[in-house]
């Protein structure tokens, strides 16, 4: 449970929910606009996604993870895509 742990950060103290929830939304932005910007005929998978993001943004996120937010935005694995 993450709402009692707080962490303190450059100007005030926030509950690690907050930052976790800030940081989700950040990145499912990302591989969202990644998904937007990819080639049809050869979509990226959630572990080509995940060292999209290592690469161009420094944002270290396992693949399962990856998967999880991909989902949440009610996008298709690679396969569904390429379809």
């Amino acid at each position: 449970d993450y709402g009692a742990q707080y962490v303190g950060i450059l100007i005030s103290v926030a509950p690690l929910l907050v930052i976790f929830t800030l940081a989700n939304k950040v990145i499912m932005e990302k591989i969202a606009a990644l998904i937007a910007s990819e080639d049809k005929s050869h979509p990226y998978s959630d572990q080509d996604l995940s060292e999209c993001l290592a690469l161009s943004d420094r944002i270290s996120v396992a693949r399962r993870t990856v998967t999880k937010l991909r989902q949440k935005l009610n996008i298709p694995n690679s396969r569904i895509r390429r379809l």
